[in-house]
């Protein structure tokens, strides 16, 4: 029992530094559209686990989800999509697109100088832990 406990607190205690990384939910009783968004939150964890697995398809819909689906359903954050942007289009073990670079530029260069300061450590914070190595290039900012 004990030993099980030891290989289980290293995974919880990821998790709770995962939160910081990830859209946080809203209270769907609120919303216009529960039911939409009762299946949004359930459709989150398994884009969470892809996305931490580096699947850039997941990586998108959580910055997606960070920035576009804020109406009632997570909190709007730009500086996490844009985290997550970064994250895709400064990866070298990723091939980003045209598509991603614009999504970058749209998200992230529309923040204020500390906005983007705070983006970037939390990028850094996200790729650590997708990749679990420092091999991330932040893309410039223009």
């Amino acid at each position: 029992m004990i030993a099980l406990l030891c290989l289980a607190s290293p995974a919880i205690a990821s998790a709770d530094n995962d939160d910081a990384i990830f859209p946080k939910k809203l209270d769907c009783g609120t919303t216009s559209e529960p039911k939409n968004c009762k299946a949004h939150q359930r459709l989150l964890p398994l884009i969470m686990g892809g996305a931490l697995a580096g699947r850039r398809a997941s990586m998108r819909s959580v910055a997606r989800y960070a920035s576009e689906f804020s109406n009632g359903i997570f909190v709007r954050d730009q500086k996490l999509s844009c985290a997550w942007r970064m994250v895709i289009i400064g990866s070298p073990k990723l091939r980003s697109t045209s598509d991603d670079q614009s999504s970058f530029e749209k998200t992230c260069l529309a923040l204020s100088k500390s906005d983007y300061a705070d983006a970037e450590m939390l990028a850094k914070k996200i790729a650590l832990r997708v990749f679990r190595v420092n091999a991330f290039v932040l893309p410039a900012n223009n």
